[in-house]
């Protein structure tokens, strides 16, 4: 069985400053090591970040990350609440290094500008469309909006569920709308009875998620709510679909990179070192490889 080092940069707005057995700034638990990401007694905390690392004996380095993360799914949750602080660790940069080779996986992750979309002529017109007409209450809106602005992929549906809610408030009705709006299919997937439903799994602490179910269903959702307004309301495509990454806004914009590279030189010293030579060179300093035969 390999052995494999892993690393994971925890993006969080707390300042670890635990003094675990004496040592500042840091903290064993279930196997792995919590540190915060840059700290000197000079500046003190600052980066907005913390270092998760353990060694994780697999078979591959896919089996190591699996087991990593489910220790992660048990731990890093709790921090958000004990802390109190924003707290996200699925989408950020990690480094998985085999014991004995000179290759390794890494996924780098840098914040960008949010890239904004042109309001022309057509979304005016959509907009008046909009404005007279009477079938829609504010309430789908409301909630149309604080979907957009979300961050995270269950919040995003509860609300986007929310919207159509709002439309047919008579429940024993709500399924035609659904239908008529989703199609169907999507919709018998979303109301699904026997507390198998998206909806109700959400609504009911059936924790759900895009990486469990394998299936993005609020962009397939969000698809069938801009067709039925073009097709529907406003017998033109008003809201084009061609748009990259819809529903944009100010938080959470990221542009990254992941494979294999060749790491001499950072076997020891790890991801925070190859992050900040990633961050001053850009990521074509890396020497990158093919994925390593039974890495």
């Amino acid at each position: 069985m390999n052995k494999y080092t892993i690393e994971l940069k925890l993006h969080t707005l707390a300042l670890c400053a635990t003094d675990q057995d004496g040592v500042p700034n840091q903290f064993r638990l279930d196997g792995l090591m919590f540190q915060h990401w840059d700290f000197t007694w000079v500046c003190g905390h600052k980066a907005g970040a913390w270092l998760i690392s353990s060694k994780i004996p697999a078979d591959n380095f896919r089996k190591a990350v699996e087991l990593f993360m489910d220790k992660l799914n048990a731990i890093v949750p709790k921090i958000s609440l004990i802390s109190q602080c924003y707290t996200e660790y699925t989408a950020q940069p990690f480094l998985v290094r085999k014991e004995g080779s000179d290759f390794g996986c890494f996924r780098w992750i840098k914040s960008c500008e949010a890239v904004g979309l042109y309001f022309s002529n057509e979304q005016l017109r959509a907009l008046e469309l909009l404005v007279k007409n009477k079938e829609f209450p504010r309430e789908f809106f409301y909630y149309w909006n604080d979907m957009v602005n979300a961050i995270g992929y269950a919040a995003k549906l509860l609300l986007f569920f929310a919207a159509l809610d709002s439309l047919e408030p008579n429940r024993k009705k709500r399924r035609a709308k659904y239908d008529e709006i989703l199609g169907k299919e999507l919709a018998e997937k979303v109301l699904k009875g026997n507390d198998r439903g998206i909806r109700h799994r959400l609504v009911h602490g059936n924790y759900f998620s895009q990486e469990l179910d394998k299936e993005n269903y609020l962009d397939l959702a969000y698809a069938k709510v801009i067709k039925y307004f073009n097709e529907k309301i406003f017998g033109d495509e008003l809201i084009t679909k061609k748009v990259k990454d819809p529903q944009r806004h100010s938080f959470g914009n990221n542009e990254g990179w992941q494979g294999f590279i060749n790491l001499p030189e950072y076997k020891e010293s790890g991801l925070k070192k190859l992050m900040n030579k990633c961050d001053e060179e850009g990521i074509d300093c890396l020497d990158v490889i093919a994925e390593p035969e039974g890495y």
